[in-house]
């Protein structure tokens, strides 16, 4: 018998259909058992139902369909149903056994309550492969319930399931030892109840047809009300098991994190390209300008987590989370993609791709459509370009170019290994170019590589990267990672103009890209736009809110606009999720020495030592307080460890040859101070346009010499090309030959009136 229904309310559910195993049998043989057997059942199912906060549909005489919005709930229900079950049929010397599948699809409620659908389809047909006693659920349930500490999913292997037309993975579900069900049962009882039926329904076919395979449509999502509209049927199997909904609610929050797919190959070496297909999801979803899509940095630390989507989503500020899985055998991947909603853990999209590996793309730009169309938003034809650039035709090229991309990252991400990680990363890029010299994305990667190589080594890589981020802009205008790559090489060369128009590039064509926004900040930072700066590292901080140094940065440029209260919050912020992090102690006790308070100064900076005893900023803050107390001699070891700890890092060299004069050591602090400057004039003849911090060592090093007419000449250059470090001029006790200078005090004059413009543009354009 098959069912046709016109109109109704579409949704996604977590459906389980459990029944009474072996009934038909004993019905032929003893009817009035199989009767008290299936009243038993009957109330088991309505009290534990009730208690689970689902909603039962029917019964269909032994068996019954309920439907959660949660898998949790689901899962919940059906082991406490099989194993109540089990239990008070040994009481009435009937012993039997109930089994159960659980599926995530698409229902269709009538007006009469009633429920059809592929999601019920399919939680009928899994339930089938279940042993007596046995809970079965499918990947979508797996999905949501392995972070779960109650439950315990083991693989059953690939099952062929009747009209599916594939082998689908299916999983066993119990408790985890030391769980009980009642227990568990408390998690449950406040949370929303699905429906209830107006009564129960008269008896319907127990198996219900499958209709179209793993066929649906796109996905339009509702955060409040959700009315499903589209059935599309008639596609291949294989072609996807789309969810679809429409949505009452005007505005909804757009934010999205993308959490690392599972690895479900046989082939566990496969992980590098279920982690890149991750990955390039992420990036196409980053291109829909109305999202906003958490960095990879942030969502990688997730990998393997026992943690749930509801932690998730709030240690990372979004709204919705995609995660899945991929299987990759042979030619064919499978993909499984769902939506949740981080607030109720409740699902809001799924699909299943099963395609030959040769649609891989494909699939990643249908799964950022449908997100689009999930969070109610339009991809348009730009946006939709972009995903689509810098691919190739060759998957043995694609699939070096993810190897390679997956050297670089982890190496970098970790420090373990880094310049062999990135020199591998370089080999594996240029074997994909060899095989398709014209694969943009693949010499995008060689480009973010060579500048990275470039910090371990000569120089001359980053030229090299210069060169091939070009090619990769040549090949393909649309890719946000050449542009990236090449602002990434220009910043390095210290053109930060150009930096700048490629990052500002690179986020048109994803506005999402955290690597580029936080470029972007560095670079105006350096050319003194220090609000322009603030906004873009702002931006950084809420694409990637797991990275403490992006926090830093903020507060960092606070400091610099003499904002010393929203500083210190933005240090503070990074102690909340970095507890131990030393640095921003060190800094906050910077901020109490500014204010004048030497005793809670010495406090939050002694915190820091005990934390962080060799970062750079605790070394130096501690350097900071010791000299402004006259501590000359306590300062001079710790100088000197920051010195051979930082070479050829030259700012030590100021302050140590500070600290000699002090202490009478005049031809040593001559000595040192000359070559602080010869080391910042040699930076400044070496880069485009100078860092900031260059021009501030050398005016300090010319200021304690004494020569205050060539640092202010220098001051005045710095300033006209944007030179805006204001506080340490002002407040550090090494520039004092400068104070009171006439043609000093005007320049200092004019920068803290653009330093005030630019906080009150800040001020004015804060939401």
């Amino acid at each position: 018998m098959s069912v046709t229904v016109e109109s109704g309310d579409r949704r996604l559910a977590a459906v389980l259909f459990v029944d009474v195993a072996g009934y038909t049998s004993l019905a032929a043989k003893r009817e009035d058992e199989a009767l008290r057997l299936v009243d038993l059942f009957q109330s088991i199912t309505r009290d534990v139902v009730g208690r689970y906060n689902g909603r039962l549909v029917k019964f269909l005489g032994d068996g019954a369909l309920v439907v959660f919005s949660s898998t949790d709930r689901a899962a919940r229900t059906a082991l406490k149903i099989v194993s109540d079950f089990e239990e008070q049929s040994q009481r009435i010397d009937i012993p039997a056994r109930a089994h159960a599948g659980l599926h995530l699809g698409e229902i269709v409620t009538t007006a009469d309550g009633d429920a059809y659908g592929d999601g019920v389809n399919f939680a009928s047909r899994l339930q089938t492969v279940a042993n007596p006693g046995q809970v079965v659920a499918s990947e979508y349930v797996w999905l949501q319930l392995r972070r779960r500490d109650d439950f315990e999913l083991e693989s059953l292997g690939d099952r062929e399931l009747k009209d599916i037309g594939e082998a689908i993975a299916v999983y066993g579900v119990t408790l985890a030892e030391g769980v009980s069900l009642e227990d568990a049962q408390s998690t449950v009882q406040t949370a929303a109840t699905m429906p209830a039926a107006e009564a129960t329904r008269p008896r319907a076919p127990r198996w219900l047809t499958w209709r179209g395979g793993l066929a649906a449509a796109a996905a339009v999502l509702g955060l409040v009300l959700v009315t499903w509209i589209v059935d599309r049927r008639g596609e291949e199997p294989g072609t996807g098991d789309t969810r679809v909904a429409t949505a009452s609610v005007a505005q909804i929050d757009r934010s999205i994190a993308v959490l690392p797919f599972a690895n479900m190959s046989a082939d566990q070496e496969n992980e590098y390209f279920s982690d890149g297909i991750t990955d390039d999801i992420l990036t196409a979803i980053s291109k829909i300008e109305d999202l906003r899509v958490i960095s990879r940095t942030s969502t990688m630390q997730y990998k393997n987590t026992e943690k749930d989507v509801i932690q998730i989503g709030e240690e990372l500020d979004v709204a919705t989370i995609l995660e899945g899985s991929v299987r990759r055998q042979g030619d064919r991947v499978r993909i499984t993609a769902q939506l949740v909603n981080a607030e109720t853990d409740e699902h809001m999209w799924a699909e299943t791709y099963d395609r030959n590996l040769t649609d891989i793309f494909e699939i990643q730009s249908e799964i950022a459509g449908e997100i689009a169309t999930a969070l109610q938003t339009t991809l348009t034809r730009a946006e939709a370009e972009a995903i689509a650039a810098g691919r190739t035709g060759d998957l043995t090229a694609y699939d070096l170019y993810l190897k390679g991309r997956d050297y670089l990252w982890s190496s970098l991400e970790t420090m373990t290994g880094a310049t062999q990680g990135i020199d591998t990363a370089v080999d594996l890029f240029n074997q994909a170019l060899a095989i398709d010299p014209e694969y943009a994305g693949a010499y995008a990667g060689l480009g973010q590589a060579y500048v990275f190589r470039s910090f371990f080594a000569e120089a001359a890589w980053a030229d090299s990267a210069r060169v091939a981020s070009e090619k990769a802009i040549e090949l393909d205008p649309n890719l946000a990672d050449g542009h990236y790559a090449l602002g990434f090489a220009l910043w390095k060369a210290g053109d930060y103009e150009g930096a700048i128009v490629q990052a500002h590039r690179a986020l048109e064509l994803n506005p999402n890209y955290a690597r580029a926004t936080e470029g972007l900040a560095h670079s105006l930072y350096q050319l003194g736009r220090l609000d322009e700066a603030v906004v873009a590292a702002k931006r950084a901080v809420a694409l990637e809110p797991t990275n403490g140094e992006f926090y830093e940065f903020v507060g960092m440029i606070y400091i610099d606009l003499v904002d010393y209260d929203e500083a210190e919050r933005w240090f503070r912020r990074r102690l909340t999720i970095e507890p131990d992090n030393g640095s921003s102690h060190a800094f906050i006790g910077y901020l109490h020495l500014l204010r004048g308070d030497e005793v809670k100064a010495a406090e939050e900076i002694e915190l820091g030592r005990s934390l962080e005893p060799l970062s750079m900023h605790v070394m130096g803050n501690q350097m900071r307080l010791d000299l402004e107390r006259g501590n000359y001699e306590q300062a001079r070891p710790l100088i000197e460890t920051f010195v051979v700890g930082l070479a050829p890092e030259f700012q030590p060299l100021t302050y140590l040859g500070f600290v000699h004069l002090k202490l009478g050591n005049d031809d040593e602090a001559q000595e040192l101070l000359r070559e602080a400057e010869r080391v910042a004039r040699a930076q400044i003849e070496a880069v485009g346009q100078t860092p900031q911090h260059v021009y501030m060592y050398l005016i300090q090093s010319l200021a304690i010499q004494g020569r205050v007419d060539e640092a202010v000449d220098v001051l005045e250059g710095a300033y006209s090309e944007g030179f805006r470090m204001y506080q340490p001029l002002r407040t550090d006790l090494t520039f004092e030959p400068l104070f009171g200078n006439e043609r000093f005090e005007a320049i200092m004059t004019r920068m803290e009136a653009d330093i005030a413009r630019m906080r009150e543009r800040l001020q004015r354009e804060s939401p």
